[in-house]
């Protein structure tokens, strides 16, 4: 069988439409390349942007985010990347995030558990039940989304036993993904009618709405506020006139009309606890570890040492032990920075340092000054 010759210009046309698509594809290519560079980059509004996109760009993207983990190393990528490498269904990566989640020295194990729990596979729920009681409450999150996202027959018993997690965080995270487990919802069932596992779930939110716990100004409950109010909102189709960032005093009220909303829907009262004493902290340590688990440790003004974050437990310490906080405390020096070291997810922090108690400052590990080291170890002793 033989062929016509093409004409001389149909030839030059099909090499010049070759070449041109070559060139598309490589531009495409190097496009995604600077993209995933940008969203590792040092500004945060770029590296969110580029993020974004990259997460929207198929397996060219994914090929692109692989090439700059090899050149520039797993833990030169970025936070906002790797909470979003869930979107693309790419094979290698996943098995790139698998490998990252495993890696106790990678640097955002949390976010990659969770780019994985976004759209999970059947063989990822070991990984996930490895995690149920990780020291981290963010690995803790991550776990309980991928085994939810399964869908798995069993996912609402974990998700039930997690709803007692000290950390809010966690529990209102396992009472929002529970009520999503509503069979007459996904089912058309009628409108009204109660969410199947309401009766575990909608308590834990509507106490949520009340979680609240001050580390020298960082509001540590307010994560978990806001997920239970978007639960209870999406439940009841009405927003009580409840304010995420309100004071505690303002909220009370629209706090009482979701629980009437709640004791109706279930036909049941629901017990409130009683609010926490405040107390007044004159020293704070935080370690917040995807290795180590987290830790709060905090003297409040009469010298007890308190362990933990929502629920307190006290460490017992005499008066010498208290005072040689103190002083370890006062005597570490006014910083020129309040930033030590290149913080990814394991960070320590530290409030109530200085003579006048105004220091505070935020480190890698080993990466605090020599005296903070010294107050850092102290503390840890105790804490054991």
């Amino acid at each position: 069988m033989t062929h016509a010759k093409r004409p001389a210009a149909s030839l030059a046309f099909l090499l010049v439409a070759s070449g041109a698509s070559s060139l598309a594809v490589a531009q495409s290519s190097d496009d995604f390349d600077k993209r995933v560079r940008d969203a590792c980059g040092n500004n945060p509004l770029i590296r969110l942007q580029a993020a974004k996109r990259v997460a929207k760009g198929g397996e060219r993207a994914a090929a692109a985010v692989l090439r700059f983990a090899e050149k520039e190393g797993n833990n030169a990528l970025s936070a906002e990347l790797v909470v979003l490498l869930g979107r693309l269904d790419d094979a290698a990566l996943r098995t790139a995030l698998a490998a990252w989640v495993a890696d106790a020295s990678f640097a955002w194990r949390p976010q990659a558990l969770l780019a994985l729990a976004e759209k999970p596979k059947a063989d990822d729920r070991k990984r996930f039940d490895s995690f149920l009681d990780h020291g981290s409450w963010q690995m803790r999150r991550g776990a309980l989304t991928g085994i939810a996202n399964l869908r798995a027959s069993d996912a609402p018993r974990v998700l039930k036993k997690a709803l007692n997690d000290p950390d809010r965080r966690v529990a209102v995270l396992a009472a929002s993904l529970l009520l999503d487990f509503d069979k007459a919802k996904r089912n058309g069932g009628t409108k009204g009618s109660v969410p199947e596992f309401a009766a575990a779930a909608v308590p834990v939110l509507v106490r949520g709405l009340d979680a609240e716990d001050a580390f020298f100004g960082d509001d540590f409950g307010r994560l978990a506020r806001k997920e239970a109010f978007d639960a209870l909102r999406r439940l009841f189709e009405q927003d009580c006139g409840y304010r995420i960032d309100a004071p505690r005093a303002e909220r009370r009220a629209a706090i009482v009309r979701f629980q009437k909303l709640a004791e109706t829907l279930l036909d049941g009262a629901i017990e409130m606890p009683e609010p926490p004493t405040v107390h007044a902290w004159s020293l704070g340590f935080e370690r917040r570890s995807c290795r180590e688990g987290d830790l709060v440790l905090r003297l409040d003004a009469q010298g007890r040492l308190w362990k933990g974050a929502f629920e307190l437990t006290r460490i017992d310490i005499d008066g010498e032990t208290r005072d040689e906080l103190r002083r370890l405390a006062k005597g570490v020096e006014p910083q020129r920075k309040s930033t030590f070291g290149r913080i990814r997810c394991d960070l320590t922090r530290f409030a109530g340092l200085g003579a006048a108690g105004n220091i505070g400052l935020r480190a890698a590990p080993g990466s605090e000054p020599p005296s903070v080291q010294t107050l850092e170890k102290r503390l840890l002793e105790l804490a054991r």
